[in-house]
């Protein structure tokens, strides 16, 4: 089983080892960075200025976005997800294939509350772990 795999000194990137990560530890795996470390380190390893995320930060930065908020508050009409419960998420890319981010997201809270999202928030799927 994943869960029981998953060591804390492990680096990880797919959608069921970031969450069992995410369950066993309450944090990201030490290869995630926020969006601002990772346009920063864009910039410091490529020696290009940061435009847009039209790049895969794994294969070019050697790191995964992940951390940031992400708010799903009904008084935020544009950023309001019906199909996810309303309150304060966090973030996290996974499973990248090609040439940038990709759409594949988890949106977690603490204690083991993890949804996936393959379609960049248009639809989300809870997971149950362990």
């Amino acid at each position: 089983m994943v869960y029981e795999a998953v060591e804390e000194s492990g680096l990880y990137t797919t959608k069921d080892s970031v969450a069992a990560y995410l369950c066993k530890f309450d944090k990201l795996p030490a290869n995630y960075v926020g969006k601002n470390e990772g346009k920063k380190l864009y910039e410091s390893k490529t020696g290009n200025t940061f435009e847009k995320w039209n790049f895969n930060p794994w294969t070019t930065i050697g790191v995964m976005i992940g951390g940031d908020n992400f708010d799903n508050l009904a008084s935020n009409p544009e950023n309001f997800h019906e199909t996810l419960p309303e309150g304060s998420y966090h973030e996290a890319d996974v499973d990248y294939s090609g040439a940038n981010r990709g759409t594949k997201r988890l949106v977690y809270q603490p204690d083991c509350v993890i949804y996936y999202t393959s379609d960049h928030y248009d639809t989300f799927y809870k997971l149950e772990i362990k």
